[in-house]
């Protein structure tokens, strides 16, 4: 049997190794070194309680690249420099694909190694590998576009980003040059055509006050696996989904950048009923929670758009979070944790989580003027004044049940301490599939619909 520390070893090597050949690169062709790497060192499988510890099991699912159906663009007949220098480690962003540019509100990526290629097309990742190990983007302008592989996501939004994916792929592929004209690379064809433009990306600058108070949904998700959220709750904490379980970190955002010092998992018992995928899908927003740098959140369309990058150049792209319920009485309300939180001796915000007791319900409803539900054991109700965000429950009208629960073990302590604070909930929001209610800055509950 082998401990956490194995796993967390394993996991970092991953990343290591992820940033030595490119990040979508290493999720689609080297899955078959992770699943070995997992036999060896946990073969029972072990639920990982943080972020960085869960291990990718599976690659991608994945499509073939489209067959070139295009018209050419006009030849430009600019010859191409024998003394272009490859472009190796640059990060681009697409400004035009068959001399049409981008979707309005859409973003693609290249990402350039030495043998490799990767990014995202404006709906799904890719990434190739030389064929013949040689470089991509040779010296003297030599370009080789390698086999790639395309992950299986459809995207109805915004019009025309699947048919400018296609275009874009088509136009990588049939790729024989490059050539670097200022900021701007260049994909030609044999006979000269530009196909592709691509820029510098911009480095992002972001500001902790974008941050605090909103609620995010990534745009990329494969398969039947839900997209992984963020909801900063303040300018302290972050919670929100990934593709298996909840979490809930501590971030700092300032003019450096944007750093998430600790995360710790939530509705761990979550894990066994996961797919291997969707384990996966955690893994790697964990992973990238480990190295995420810089952000900005970005006006597109009369949308916001929020940007993240990690320090390995993957780029993760977020939309708003979605209203999922418009009152809080639309729905019953499961606990999920409670959360306290003071500075720890560093200056830094740690957090102590009194996770719901297992094989048991405490549930929150609100109808009405009224409060009511089960604290686990007993039922319990009380009246209740339900504002713009605002809540005060009225202690003098609670009331409950008188049985007691032996089983499960910490079911009374649990109920005893929320019937205690339930009179003292102040404010409360609604994110997503999750209520948050709280006492104060530093002590809220956390609560999942039902």
């Amino acid at each position: 049997m082998h401990n956490g520390r194995t796993l967390i070893q394993v996991a970092r090597g991953l990343s290591r190794l992820r940033s030595e050949t490119g990040a979508l690169a290493f999720g689609l062709f080297g899955a078959a070194t992770v699943v070995m790497a997992l036999v060896a060192v946990n073969c029972g499988g072990s639920e990982p309680d943080d972020l960085a510890e869960t291990v990718v099991v599976a690659p991608s699912p994945t499509r073939e690249a489209p067959t070139p159906t295009r018209e050419a663009p006009t030849p430009t007949n600019v010859p191409v420099s024998e003394e272009i220098e490859p472009p190796i480690g640059a990060t681009l962003v697409l400004e035009s694909v068959d001399g049409k540019p981008v979707v309005e509100g859409s973003f693609v990526e290249l990402e350039i190694g030495e043998e490799w290629v990767s990014g995202f097309d404006g709906c799904n990742g890719y990434g190739g590998r030389s064929d013949d190990g040689g470089a991509i983007f040779g010296a003297g302008g030599a370009f080789a576009a390698p086999s790639m592989a395309v992950t299986q996501r459809l995207c109805p939004e915004p019009e025309g980003v699947m048919e400018q994916a296609d275009a874009f792929m088509a136009a990588l592929m049939a790729g024989d040059r490059y050539r670097v004209a200022g900021e701007q690379l260049e994909i030609l064809d044999g006979d000269g055509v530009v196909l592709l433009v691509f820029v510098k990306q911009v480095p992002l600058d972001g500001t902790a006050s974008e941050l605090s108070g909103t609620s995010w949904r990534q745009v990329t998700e494969v398969g039947d696996a839900r997209p992984a959220t963020m909801v900063f709750l303040d300018d302290r904490l972050v919670i929100g989904d990934t593709a298996c379980r909840p979490y809930l970190a501590t971030y700092s955002a300032t003019e450096d950048g944007v750093r998430f010092p600790s995360k710790s998992m939530l509705e761990r018992g979550r894990w066994s009923s996961c797919s291997d995928e969707m384990r996966m899908l955690e893994g790697e927003f964990g992973d990238f929670f480990t190295w995420a740098r810089e952000y900005a959140v970005q006006e597109q369309g009369g949308s916001s758009r929020l940007t993240m990058r990690s320090s390995e150049g993957e780029t993760l792209y977020f939309d708003p979070l979605p209203v999922s319920y418009e009152d809080v009485a639309d729905a019953e309300w499961v606990l999920v944790t409670f959360v306290e939180v003071s500075p720890d001796e560093f200056g830094m915000w740690d957090t102590r989580e009194g996770l719901a007791v297992k094989e048991t319900e405490l549930t929150v409803t609100f109808d009405g003027d009224g409060v009511s539900g089960s604290a686990g054991c007993n039922g319990y109700g009380a009246e209740v004044i339900v504002g713009d965000e605002s809540i005060t429950v009225d202690g003098d009208t609670l009331f409950w049940t008188e049985r007691w629960c032996e089983e499960p073990e910490g079911v009374m302590v649990q109920e005893e301490r929320f019937l205690d604070l339930l009179p003292s909930f102040t404010r409360y929001k609604v994110f997503g599939d999750y209520l948050v209610l709280w006492v104060d800055r530093d002590l809220f509950a956390l609560f999942r619909a039902e």
